[in-house]
């Protein structure tokens, strides 16, 4: 293998670690994404049912 030839596998292996990190970190922010959405729908969910629970309480 000539000095050129590893100078090109160095560059290519470099290119692919790049695109795995960028993969990675794209995956990374679609799961924090994703946990930020979950979070504000229970919190919706537990403000309706103290809604709910106060409602019902003052009905009575």
């Amino acid at each position: 293998m000539t000095e050129e030839e590893r100078t090109q596998a160095g560059r290519r292996l470099e290119r692919q670690l790049q695109e795995l990190d960028a993969r990675r970190l794209d995956r990374i922010n679609g799961s924090y994404s994703l946990e930020r959405t979950m979070k504000f729908c229970l919190v919706l969910l537990v403000l309706f049912i103290a809604l709910s629970a106060a409602l019902v309480y003052l009905e009575r």
